[in-house]
C-alpha cells in the first residue's frame, strides 16, 4: 500500500545577470538555474531531499518547528500558484501497526 503527503511551499526567484536564483525561505533552501523553469526544478529537488532527509533521520517534527511551522486549520491563500511549489513525499504504508501504537 502507497501513501502520500503534499508539502506545499512558498518559492521566490530572483534573475542575477544570467543566472535565476531560486529560494524556499520557508526552509531556509536556496538553489539556482539557467531559466525559471530550471531554477524551479532544482528549488524542487533541494526541498524534497531536504524533507526526506529530515524524514529519514527522524528530525522532521523539530526542523519544521525550528522554521517557525505550526499547525493550522485552515491555508490563507496568501501566494498564488507561481509563488508556489508542491513536494509529493511518498510512503509505503505495512498494514503492521496497532492502534495503541498509531500517533494519529
Amino acid at each position: 500500500m502507497t501513501a502520500s503527503i503534499d508539502f506545499k511551499l512558498p518559492v521566490r526567484f530572483k534573475i542575477k545577470k544570467s543566472i535565476v536564483i531560486s529560494s524556499c525561505p520557508v526552509l531556509d533552501i536556496v538553489s539556482q538555474g539557467g531559466t525559471v523553469e530550471e531554477a524551479r526544478k532544482n528549488i524542487e529537488e533541494a526541498a524534497l531531499l531536504f524533507i526526506l532527509t529530515c524524514l529519514e533521520d527522524g528530525t522532521l517534527d523539530s526542523v519544521l518547528k525550528q522554521c517557525g511551522f505550526k499547525t493550522m486549520k485552515k491555508p490563507s491563500g496568501k501566494h498564488s500558484q507561481n509563488d508556489m511549489i508542491t513536494i509529493p513525499i511518498p510512503f509505503t504504508v505495512q498494514n503492521h501497526c496497532q492502534p495503541a501504537e498509531c500517533r494519529v
